[in-house]
């Protein structure tokens, strides 16, 4: 084995833990989730109508979904200019 493909094989393993770990990160964050598209939420800023839900965190260890969606006036109507924002799962105050 030479040098090169040495570092080839590492980095095909290093790119295949990259997917495993997104994966299985995916996997954690969706087997807590507990809001699906077209409820509305709230978090401290307001409330939205979510179409979109993704997973994110700031490192591994903290990994969680957000929700992302049209922001509603406080009677529950998407605003004029159809506004979107994300909530963080950890944000959430109340499902509607």
């Amino acid at each position: 084995m030479t040098h090169n493909e040495y570092k080839k094989k590492l980095k095909e393993l290093a790119e295949t833990y990259r997917k495993e770990r997104e994966r299985l990160a995916f996997k954690y964050a969706m087997s807590n989730n507990t809001v699906e598209k077209g409820d509305i939420i709230t978090d401290h800023i307001g409330s939205i109508i979510v179409d979109k839900v993704k997973v994110g965190g700031h490192s591994w260890q903290e990994v969680e979904c957000v929700y992302e969606g049209f922001e509603l006036t406080k009677q529950g109507r998407p605003f004029k200019n159809k506004r979107r924002r994300v909530v963080w799962q950890k944000n959430l105050k109340r499902e509607v």
